[in-house]
């Protein structure tokens, strides 16, 4: 890993880097308190979204 944007909230950690196979960007799982959710990479803004 090379940059995190979780830093400041310690809750919040990276799970997983996942190709979903649809040929879109690479996503994450992040792991929250109470909950998965998944962020692909935007192109356009340069960053997980």
């Amino acid at each position: 890993l090379l940059y995190s944007e979780f830093s400041q909230d310690s809750n919040t950690s990276m799970t997983a880097i996942a190709d979903l196979g649809d040929g879109g960007p690479a996503a994450i799982v992040i792991d929250e308190p109470n909950n998965y959710s998944l962020k692909r990479w935007s192109p356009k803004h340069q960053r997980f979204e």
